[in-house]
């Protein structure tokens, strides 16, 4: 059951919270930074960010997306600025 409710979430969130996709290279960079983060978490096979708990293959594909959590539209970025963009982190912490 608990794999099906953290397919369930994936399959939404890639279907709704995503407003615009990044490029395939774009998406890789990220990716590559996020699986060698210390904060990298893993739940019934789904890697994620422990610091702001999106599923990081999800995150690394989003330019912009929609954050449940704050309810607001974001431009997509790591909340430590690992992704080169300490700039977007700074705009959005609270």
């Amino acid at each position: 059951m608990n794999k099906v409710f953290w397919w369930l979430k994936s399959f939404l969130a890639k279907h709704i919270i995503v407003i615009e996709h990044a490029s395939d290279g774009l998406e890789k960079k990220r990716l590559e930074v996020c699986l060698n983060c210390e904060f990298k978490r893993e739940r019934e096979g789904m890697k994620i960010c422990g610091v702001c708990g999106c599923f990081l293959e999800l995150k690394a594909a989003s330019l912009i997306n929609i954050n449940h959590r704050k309810r607001r539209i974001e431009i997509t970025h790591c909340p430590l600025g690992k992704w080169n963009d300490r700039w977007i982190a700074n705009e959005y912490n609270d």
